[in-house]
């Protein structure tokens, strides 16, 4: 089992940054290499998924899978809401059974229309196995690490894909570990039960500002990996970028800052450093860190 790094984590989340960059593509292309790649890995395939929502379905470039001979390591990497559309997915809020696994309890609606039709090709756009790759990558070498990966949207999806691929093989399951970051609940109380007594180690990250990952919950859903692991910035963190901005609190780059500094917050999302809107943020953040420690106190919920 191997333990938690906030470093590694928001090296890991370099690669979903690149999957949101693999979406400006139409499928039936290929994808360009994302710029910031990852050095010492290489694309071995990518993801696809229809959008239906209404009717109106697109199919779209989800993520992609990446490997490493020098790390041994297969990262597969899978993008959130990018599009119009997704964000009217990400919002369904209906129920229904997880068909791949009998039992194993409902989850929303609209995360599992994406993950019914994700299917993966390879560099050439043919069909690619990525269950016979993943097993044939751990019988070759049964030191390859497995990281399946997702920020919003796509942590359900992701959390989803692995709990599959280790129903599907049993020998994926030691190797195999689920990041999410910034992910909503993804079921019901028979779906966190199932997916956190059989799927693989998973870290899931969330920010206690980003109102996602909390978001689904007043509608009866719930969250697996227990507590997560909990992002709570700082006093200087809250001074550093526009925390009271919805987008900028569930940022994936706004998560990879907060892991390690050394990663650069989305323009938008950065203060202007003038003297008065210094002072003025200040202020702001002096309130709004006081009310919610009221809150906690009260025993309210920090979301």
């Amino acid at each position: 089992m191997t333990s938690f790094s906030k470093d590694t984590a928001a090296s890991l989340a370099q690669f979903i940054n690149c999957a949101y960059e693999v979406a400006l593509t139409p499928v039936g292309r290929k994808p360009p290499m994302p710029a910031k790649f990852p050095a010492g890995y290489a694309i071995v395939a990518y993801a696809q998924a229809t959008d239906d929502f209404w009717g109106d379905s697109s199919p779209e470039y989800y993520g992609f899978v990446a490997q490493s001979a020098a790390a041994n390591q297969i990262v597969v990497a899978i993008r959130g809401t990018y599009f119009i559309v997704e964000w009217l997915i990400d919002f369904e809020v209906g129920w229904t059974p997880f068909a791949p696994i009998f039992g194993s309890g409902n989850v929303e609606d609209g995360f599992y229309s994406v993950f019914s039709t994700l299917q993966f090709v390879d560099t050439n756009l043919q069909p690619f196995n990525l269950q016979n790759y993943l097993g044939q990558a751990i019988k070759s070498n049964p030191k390859t690490s497995i990281i399946i990966e997702g920020h919003s949207l796509g942590g359900p999806i992701a959390s989803m894909l692995a709990l599959v691929s280790v129903n599907r093989n049993s020998a994926l399951q030691a190797p195999t570990t689920v990041y999410t970051f910034a992910a909503p609940a993804p079921g019901d109380k028979t779906f966190r039960d199932y997916y956190d007594a059989n799927a693989p180690l998973t870290y899931r990250v969330w920010n206690i500002l980003d109102p996602v990952p909390t978001a689904l919950q007043a509608f009866g859903y719930y969250q697996i990996a227990g507590e997560g692991i909990r992002l709570v910035p700082t006093a200087e963190q809250l001074e550093g970028y526009d925390f009271l901005m919805v987008n900028c609190n569930h940022s994936l780059m706004t998560y990879q800052w907060l892991l390690n500094p050394k990663w650069p917050l989305e323009s938008i999302c950065q203060w202007p450093f003038d003297a008065a809107s210094l002072a003025e943020q200040r202020q702001r953040t002096i309130a709004a860190v006081r009310t919610r420690r009221l809150k906690h106190a009260a025993g309210g919920k920090l979301s």
